[in-house]
């Protein structure tokens, strides 16, 4: 068995190791405010690793989603290869057991109450904490109460509220409590100037808050600002390459928008429909896509979307490809960001259209149950939605891989 030597701390890393490693049976709470890219896993990880080796007993790490909880267990898997401690290493059930008797469990909000049971006898480390919802926490609390576990809660700030934000601000709700806010300290060494500097002119202004300065958001902030730099009265590109189509039940104002891209980014053409049957919806959209020389159409597929995709592929010219879109709020959120960015870098160009303008300008972030969304706010966000799925078409080109159905 080889000697664990542990990377060395930061100066803003080691308060947090300090109380955290001094904090066995004492029902601490232990909460980080923390910037990306100033290394919030792995004091978490390094955390665990050193409870688990000094203490038998069970460590829980509770990530937002599945796919953090893999990859938090994926980093500890590594960080421990080689040394000889490891017993048993399960990556069906996400348990790491060392040959000391601790277990290590990799758990996500996404198990709901599928997290219930469990029992954290060494620590319960919250990673992205800010991202867990206010139900989760009722459900994984009860985790560290027989064995008085402390918590570490980790995170770069979201919403101004939420469990988070209240035990980050409100000290007092503890009697064992110790925040730390790593956004006081400079993390330079981990993000180069120049990096921050690009993400501050390419980003929401709001996830740059969050992400990079550590500041809470309120919801309904506004995503896109500088719409104003992307407006042109006269674009004269006859290319119509990529469209994105968010279709539209027609009730209460809700329509279909389709938006034209060409492959200089311009928005060459548009419309909206909320008065027609679908099958008049179909025969509309189809003979303004057949007439241009369009590549690809994506489409959003989720309700209404599978029927109206499977009519449009009906009407299509051959050689047109159909790619079919599934939105979840993560999906969702990856196209509307590189929509932010390509706005804030004026990679597109829209007309001087008042409801696409009024639809952007309305767009913001909101709270769920789960996390957060973006949505209208005020206005529909039906253009919105096209003008992304569109731009996705154009920014992802050369991996575009059409499954014809």
């Amino acid at each position: 068995m080889r000697k664990i030597v542990l990377p060395k701390l930061e100066e803003w890393q080691k308060p947090v190791y300090d109380i955290a490693m001094q904090s066995y049976k004492t029902r601490n709470r232990i909460v980080v405010k923390a910037k990306r890219q100033c290394g919030k896993s792995v004091i978490a990880a390094l955390i665990v690793i050193a409870y688990s080796l000094a203490h038998e007993g069970t460590s829980v790490c509770l990530q937002p989603t599945n796919a953090h909880a893999e990859r938090m267990h994926a980093q500890i898997e590594k960080m421990l290869e080689g040394s000889g401690t490891i017993r048993k290493n399960n990556h069906s059930s996400h348990i790491i057991t060392l040959k000391n008797g601790s277990e290590i469990l990799f758990k996500s909000a996404e198990q709901k109450d599928n997290l219930r049971g469990f029992t954290a006898t060494n620590i319960l480390v919250i990673d992205e904490a800010a991202y867990i919802s206010d139900e989760i926490y009722e459900i994984v609390y009860p985790m560290t109460d027989a064995n008085a576990a402390p918590i570490l809660y980790i995170s770069t700030p979201l919403f101004e509220d939420g469990e988070f934000y209240k035990v980050f601000t409100n000290p007092t709700s503890s009697p064992n409590f110790f925040a730390f806010d790593w956004t006081e300290y400079d993390t330079s060494k981990f993000l180069p100037p120049e990096q921050l500097e690009y993400y501050r002119k390419t980003m929401s202004e709001i996830n740059f808050k969050k992400d990079y300065l550590g500041e809470f958001i309120t919801e309904g902030s506004q995503l896109l600002k500088n719409i104003s730099q992307i407006i042109n009265d006269d674009i004269k590109d006859n290319d119509y390459r990529y469209v994105g189509i968010d279709w539209g039940s027609g009730k209460e104002g809700d329509y279909t928008a389709v938006v034209f891209m060409s492959e200089q980014g311009n928005v060459t053409h548009h419309i909206c429909i909320n008065d027609k049957t679908p099958t008049e919806q179909i025969d509309i959209i189809s003979s303004e896509i057949n007439k241009r020389n369009v590549k690809v159409v994506q489409v959003e597929e989720n309700s209404i979307g599978t029927v109206y995709a499977d009519l449009l592929k009906k009407k299509l010219s051959t050689g047109i490809k159909l790619k079919r879109f599934t939105t979840t709020n993560e999906s969702k959120r990856k196209i509307i960001d590189q929509l932010i960015e390509a706005v804030n870098t004026e990679k597109i160009q829209i007309p001087n259209d008042k409801e696409m303008i009024k639809q952007l300008q309305h767009y913001s972030i909101t709270k769920t149950k789960n996390g957060y969304t973006y949505n209208g706010i005020g206005a529909h966000d039906d253009y919105c939605i096209a003008l992304a799925l569109v731009y996705d078409l154009l920014k992802n080109k050369t991996n575009i891989t059409i499954k014809m159905v």
